[in-house]
């Protein structure tokens, strides 16, 4: 059965997010309640980050993945689930996050169409770009080699976007991506902008997913 996202479901998204930390009891309620798996998710993944201990934490987020699991496509559950991912890698869950992300990357293989299968890969790398540097490039590889299947320009895009990310994780596996990009364009403005954000953190170069260190989001 379809789920259609109700106005209900975007605010009460939007007041978990925002009420997380002050009211944790009602947000836990209000999350629950949403009808939409994906807002649901994010719910959870915003109540997550403010569990009271470790214990509430992994089963809060524990709902947030399975909310992500109902979406059924493959594209939609890594893409949603980059949200919970990013609490692992926030409150340092490495063994958790490592399961999650072995997991996720199995289910993302299995999406025949490049596209989706890059822009799935590139939330993840979003979430897992403050964790543990091995599981940021177990990610990166698939990521790549979806953008380089993709045809005309929307592959060298992502592959400059997640440019000056690398560059912060990883300064050599930055450099062999720079060379996969083929528009000389996308090329030199993946270069500007890795100078541009020189002075900036990793965590205010990459900002997506929308949580924890920064504002909630779509």
């Amino acid at each position: 059965m379809q789920v259609f996202i109700t106005p209900k479901d975007t605010q009460s998204r939007d007041w978990v997010a925002n009420h997380a930390q002050s009211n944790p009891v009602e947000a836990l309620q209000v999350a629950g309640a949403i009808t939409d798996p994906w807002l649901r998710c994010q719910a959870f993944a915003h109540a997550a980050l403010h569990a009271r201990d470790q214990a509430q934490r992994m089963q809060v987020l524990g709902a947030a993945f399975a909310s992500a699991h109902e979406l059924k496509e493959p594209n939609r559950i890594v893409k949603v689930s980059a949200w919970p991912l990013k609490i692992l890698c926030i409150h340092k869950e490495v063994e958790e996050l490592e399961r999650q992300t072995e997991r996720l990357l199995e289910i993302i293989s299995t999406e025949p169409h490049p596209v989706r299968r890059a822009d799935a890969l590139f939330e993840m790398l979003g979430a897992l770009a403050i964790g543990p540097k091995q599981s940021f490039l177990e990610a990166l590889s698939p990521f790549e080699q979806a953008c380089q299947t993709i045809r005309g320009s929307k592959g060298d895009w992502m592959l400059r976007h997640i440019f000056p990310v690398l560059e912060r994780v990883d300064s050599t596996r930055a450099a062999n991506l720079l060379e996969m990009i083929e528009r000389p364009t996308q090329k030199a403005l993946a270069i500007e902008e890795s100078e541009r954000q020189r002075t900036r953190s990793l965590e205010q170069i990459c900002s997506w997913p929308s949580i924890g260190h920064h504002s909630p989001s779509n």
